[in-house]
């Protein structure tokens, strides 16, 4: 009987042994795996150390800087040096790296401030930014690039009137009609078209070959406060498309009215009056016009007078002139 209990104690305290130092020898093997540079010591002699606990407080100060709203009206000496000792002091002032991008688009200095909304994305990935960022994009036509930054936009705010309407009007620039047309129809289930977005949806549904709803889109535009020459451009094309002349040359005209320098407007105008057998009307655009563009009034003047080709016969051709 004491032997039995002499030897289940025995047993017992090899085991308490062996595990003690497999325990130990896992918990140094786990500090020895700690990434260089790192200390071993426990975290309450980390915490009482007042040399960890000066650098990590450690704060430096960002100089003062200008309120953001009158960035616009810097020279363009200042706007660089603030730009240049924001990013020198590692700002985190993502609004003034904004608009200090958007005073560089202004001044059509596309690459700084791209590099200016750049950093103001990377401390706050707001969709107006990924939408100035587009528009950046856009004027050095790098379209890739900008439906890029405008499709983040709106995955992060679908609802954002400015990021959609932005996407939509790339669309439009790259010719890419069907979707175009499909990006406004989106559009318009989650946000209301204003009269800009309504009237470049009638642009690409002219396009697609739908003049009737091109119609039934800015018809009521131009004829509403505050139409634009362009309204009445597509509502003068729609109704060219649908062969109603009269009714084309009367929007052309009217666009003409707002915008008199327009010679593409002319141009629509002219081909318009010639349809409707306005010839003299059509030609009075032409002599309008040929001074400011003399590239287009040429094919213009090409067009009026391509029917006065004639066809003869032999016995006509032997015929004196009169």
């Amino acid at each position: 009987m004491f032997r039995r209990y002499f030897a289940i104690c025995l047993a017992v305290c090899f085991s308490y042994v062996i595990v003690t130092v497999l325990f130990s020898n896992t918990l140094a093997q786990n500090q020895n795996n700690l990434a260089p540079g790192s200390s071993a010591k426990p975290p309450s002699d980390i915490t009482k150390s007042p040399t960890r606990t000066a650098s990590s407080s450690a704060i430096v100060a960002e100089p003062d800087y200008p309120d953001p709203t009158t960035v616009k009206t810097l020279s363009d000496e200042d706007l660089n040096k603030l730009f240049d000792r924001m990013s020198t002091h590692y700002s985190k002032d993502a609004v003034l790296f904004n608009n200090i991008g958007a005073a560089f688009f202004q001044r059509k200095e596309y690459d700084k401030s791209e590099a200016a909304i750049r950093r103001a994305i990377v401390l706050n990935n707001h969709p107006a930014f990924l939408v100035n960022l587009s528009l950046v994009y856009d004027a050095l036509q790098r379209f890739p690039d900008a439906i890029n930054a405008a499709q983040r936009a709106i995955n992060q705010a679908p609802r954002y009137a400015r990021a959609r309407s932005e996407m939509c009007e790339l669309l439009l620039e790259t010719k890419r009609v069907p979707d175009t047309v499909l990006c406004y129809e989106e559009m318009s289930k989650v946000v209301t078209l204003d009269p800009a977005s309504q009237t470049y949806y009638s642009v690409a549904l002219l396009r697609s070959g739908d003049p009737e709803k091109a119609i039934a889109m800015v018809a009521p535009l131009a004829t509403g406060a505050e139409p634009t020459a362009l309204m009445f451009n597509v509502l003068g094309g729609a109704y060219y498309a649908k062969k109603r002349f009269n009714q084309a040359s009367e929007a052309f005209k009217r666009g003409v009215e707002i915008d008199p320098a327009s010679t593409s407007l002319r141009y629509n105008l002219a081909m318009a009056l010639t349809a409707a057998n306005n010839r003299p009307g059509a030609l009075s655009q032409y002599n309008l016009m040929k001074d400011k563009d003399p590239k287009l009034a040429d094919e213009l003047y090409r067009n009026l007078f391509r029917d006065k080709i004639l066809f003869v016969d032999e016995q006509t051709a032997k015929t004196p002139r009169p």
